[in-house]
């Protein structure tokens, strides 16, 4: 199990200096001897490993799964493997909740700063969300000093956002939406791009009736530049927060929908999360936290 010494040992290795660089190997639980696997879980393990294979196939070759007696172009079954993937980390949150009220770690021969926290593989979603649902925020800006800056940075960036209106705001928020690499607003300041729907759910059903004019006016393109592609995105999950639809609204994303399916220079994939807006069945995700 990862000791205090053995940190110590495998910092000499790495010679890092900064107090940031020293954290991220610290709290790093990859850089250690012991990791928990599904394989140190029995028969949950199994279970578990099973649903990693499906993840992995859905976003890969299916051509396995083929049955001789299978019709032609019907699926047998479907998963959704953003779905799966948020679910283990929603799974993975409360577990470790689960275990600091049952006081399982303290058994434990702790430094003062032991923290329990669940790690996605996404950094700007561990230290803006699932960090802080299981570390306490005086341990947290204690850690992560770092972070108190860039928090405080955030909050000061985001007063000249306040006084616009929903077109303004969505308009503020699409540098953004096309960031590949992360490094503009909110991300410089490590927010997860959850914090963007954030902000923008104030709105509330004027925040839908925008998207869904936008909407229109991309999906019956036959042809898209690329970064249009993200708007698409954008505004389909600005539907999510943006609370109760009308009837009409729910109508018109119906008629979306089947503009998409019909396009054949668009991706039927965005075709799903707009039915699943008129059946009332919300997508699960990371925002669910």
């Amino acid at each position: 199990m990862n000791t205090n010494s053995s940190f110590l040992e495998t910092l000499e290795e790495y010679e890092y200096t900064k107090p940031t660089e020293i954290n991220a190997l610290k709290y790093n639980p990859g850089d250690f001897s012991f990791q928990y696997w599904d394989a140190h879980m029995g028969e949950y393990g199994e279970v578990i490993k099973q649903f990693e294979l499906i993840g992995d196939r859905a976003s890969g070759d299916l051509s396995e799964f083929n049955r001789p007696d299978a019709i032609e172009g019907a699926p047998i079954v479907a998963f959704e493997i953003g779905i799966i993937k948020a679910g283990f980390n929603l799974l993975a949150v409360n577990a470790i909740q689960q275990l600091i009220a049952e006081n399982a770690f303290n058994v434990l021969n702790k430094t003062d700063q032991f923290i329990a926290y669940v790690a996605t593989g996404n950094d700007l979603l561990d230290y803006s969300i699932t960090m802080r649902k299981t570390i306490d925020s005086t341990m947290f800006y204690e850690v992560f000093p770092d972070i108190r800056e860039r928090d405080q940075s955030y909050l000061e960036e985001l007063e000249s956002y306040q006084k616009l209106n929903v077109s303004e705001s969505l308009d503020y928020w699409m540098e953004a939406v096309h960031d590949s690499y992360a490094s503009t607003f909110p991300y410089s300041h490590y927010k997860s791009e959850y914090e963007i729907f954030k902000q923008l759910e104030r709105f509330g059903n004027p925040l839908a009736q925008e998207s869904i004019k936008r909407l229109e006016s991309l999906v019956g393109k036959k042809e898209l530049e690329s970064e249009k592609y993200y708007e698409i995105d954008y505004y389909i999950e600005c539907l999510y927060f943006s609370g109760n639809l009308s009837e009409a609204q729910k109508e018109k994303c119906g008629e979306l929908a089947t503009i998409i399916q019909n396009n054949k220079g668009l991706d039927n994939a965005y075709a799903a999360p707009l039915w699943f807006l008129i059946a009332n069945e919300p997508l699960v995700n990371i925002t669910e936290l």
